[in-house]
């Protein structure tokens, strides 16, 4: 059998982080993320800031905006300074001094004028 511990570890190995991003429109995404219990307790017991900055990256790799939100809020608007390319947030926060990548989302396509065809609206199944 297992000690506690043990089994502590293999339960944060499980209980895993996300991130998400859907394209509300051709100028807002909405970014929502889930901690594992690991990490909750990490910030709980102040190993990390109270704030994590989440970075808009395009497809090269640049980034494009960042953001500040509470850890605990689990979701977040962003408007974008510009339309029609591929991006993906990167959530990161500080651990004493230094700043450290907790995850990243999947690519996602923002679209130039309206909503395309694949977007938030199908993807939650919400008719227009």
């Amino acid at each position: 059998m297992q000690n506690a511990e043990e089994l502590n570890l293999v339960r944060s190995i499980l209980d895993e982080n996300s991130c998400n991003i859907l394209v509300k429109n051709n100028e807002t995404l909405f970014i929502f993320w889930k901690f594992s219990q690991f990490k909750i307790n990490q910030f709980i017991n102040l190993e990390y800031k109270e704030k994590i900055l989440i970075r808009i990256y395009d497809s090269s790799e640049r980034q494009m905006l960042e953001i500040e939100s509470k850890w605990n809020s689990g979701k977040i608007y962003i408007k974008l300074p510009k339309q029609g390319f591929i991006c993906k947030a990167r959530i990161y926060s500080f651990k004493g001094d230094a700043l450290e990548e907790l995850f990243s989302s999947q690519y996602v396509r923002v679209p130039i004028g309206e909503v395309n065809a694949i977007s938030s609206y199908e993807f939650i199944g919400i008719s227009k």
